[in-house]
């Protein structure tokens, strides 16, 4: 057991030598990782610790785009598109002075944050500009949901914000520090997420709830980084310290490493118990035990070891399975749900906003009759009297019965005096037809002698 943990420990334990490295990511298989320097972008192959592409020059951020194949960088002018070999393939020109890069690999999705506060989505499938938002303040520091694919960005002046390609302002603004932000990760499950910043605080955030922090440790961190499991990263200019739990009462880390130079950026390995930490010197690799997710999905192209050939074909179904730019939201649950019919939507808010306001109408009428009704009364409201006024808004199942009574009642009474009101007009009327009816008799001597006259001559 001795030699197969050290066998493990060995090949999850090395350092790769380069100039200063300002950003690390990994493939969704953990297989490889693109390394972002002042020099060029650098793509690993972690099993065999070997370099398989080298591209561009001054990168300031480098990511993979849907395998190992393709690279973006983002350069002193323009984003630039790389294949294996290395040779440049598109120039991105709508992407001026590019800082940060993000992808999202659901919706084939290429976006940049520049210097100008510029926030751009590429769609990378069929080459065109999606949309482009102004951040106002230029990115500090970014990441990404990987459960609604959002995208985090810091800001100089404390505050967090969550963009969408769908929206031209921000889904959400959080001020989570006094001072610049430093670095904000995301967890996997998409529930909560942690922010460091220059005032030497890391703060933990409940995404389903951005009133106050979680959790607070007094820590100055340069990066962080979570993990398939949970465990969350922090790293300083002295080094990196890995917890289990983020909680105040047990700040004791699960793993501690000195560097021999400050930590600029952490990443865990999936599947793999290893964390890329990239510094002034280059990167290296250490062993975190339980870190990662064992189980792999290969449907999903999870698979390390997957050949070409799976690759391909992986890569058509993504194509096929690419999600609109529409799906992405706050809402985690967005995809999946059935889409309804635009005009009954229309005709359930129509019904809702007239219900809102009749309750407003009546609630108002009601407050007009409580405020006529009012007693004056001395010294302190008693308890009896405070729960009487409560009382009255309390709607329950006798107080439903007693109303339905009520109104049967007031159904019945009114049936009665209508009833009532027809045999009294009965008579009346059938006095009124009789009389019509019949002939009208003579009332003066020149009437009868005129009906006299007119009967003798018939």
């Amino acid at each position: 057991m001795t030699a197969e943990v050290s066998v493990a420990s060995k090949r999850n334990a090395w350092r790769f030598e380069c100039a200063s490295v300002r950003n690390v990511k990994t493939t969704e298989n953990g297989r490889f990782a693109v390394l972002a320097t002042g020099e060029d972008a650098c793509v690993l192959d972690l099993a065999r610790q070997t370099v398989v592409t080298r591209a561009g020059e001054d990168v300031r951020d480098a990511t993979l785009l849907h395998d190992e194949t393709m690279l973006a960088t983002a350069q002193r002018k323009y984003v630039y598109i790389y294949d294996k070999q290395g040779t440049e393939v598109h120039r991105l020109n709508e992407h001026i002075d590019p800082d940060r890069l993000e992808f999202l690999r659901y919706h084939f999705l290429l976006a940049s944050c520049g210097r100008a506060g510029m926030l751009k989505y590429h769609d990378a499938s069929i080459g065109r500009l999606v949309s482009e938002h102004r951040a106002t303040k230029r990115a500090s520091c970014s990441s990404v949901n990987p459960q609604n694919a959002t995208i985090l960005l810091g800001h100089d002046n404390g505050v967090v914000s969550f963009w969408s390609p769908a929206q031209p302002k921000a889904l959400a603004k959080v001020l989570c520090h006094r001072g610049s932000v430093s670095a904000v990760a995301v967890a996997f499950d998409g529930r909560a997420f942690a922010t460091a910043s220059h005032d030497g605080t890391v703060r933990f955030w409940d995404l389903r709830s951005f009133a106050r922090p979680v959790h607070r440790i007094d820590r100055a961190a340069t990066t962080l980084a979570f993990s398939h499991r949970g465990l969350l990263a922090i790293g300083s200019t002295s080094g990196v310290d890995v917890y289990d739990d983020p909680k105040p009462r047990l700040f004791k880390p699960y793993v501690s490493h000195k560097a021999t130079a400050p930590v600029q950026v952490a990443r865990f390995r999936p599947f793999e118990d290893a964390l890329l930490l990239g510094h002034a010197a280059g990167c290296d690799s250490i062993l975190v035990p339980g870190s990662a997710e064992p189980n792999y999905d290969s449907l999903e192209g999870q698979n390390p070891y997957r050949a070409p050939k799976a690759r391909r074909s992986l890569t058509v179904r993504a194509l096929l399975d690419k999600l609109p730019p529409e799906t992405i939201s706050l809402d985690d649950f967005l995809v999946g749900k059935v889409a309804r019919d635009p005009a009954q939507l229309e005709k359930d808010r129509l019904a809702l906003l007239e219900e809102a306001n009749s309750y407003d109408k009546n609630k108002d009428g009601d407050a007009a009759a409580e405020k006529r009704d009012k007693k004056k009364t001395r010294g302190r409201s008693k308890l009896a009297a405070k729960l009487r006024k409560k009382a009255k808004n309390v709607i329950s199942q006798e107080t439903l019965k007693l109303r339905e009574k009520l109104r049967q009642e007031r159904d019945a009474a009114r049936h009665n005096n209508n009833n009532k009101k027809k045999k009294r007009a009965a008579p009346d009327a059938l006095a009124a037809a009789s009389s019509s009816s019949s002939k009208r008799r003579p009332s003066t001597a020149l009437d009868r002698l005129l009906s006299s006259n007119s009967t003798s001559s018939t």
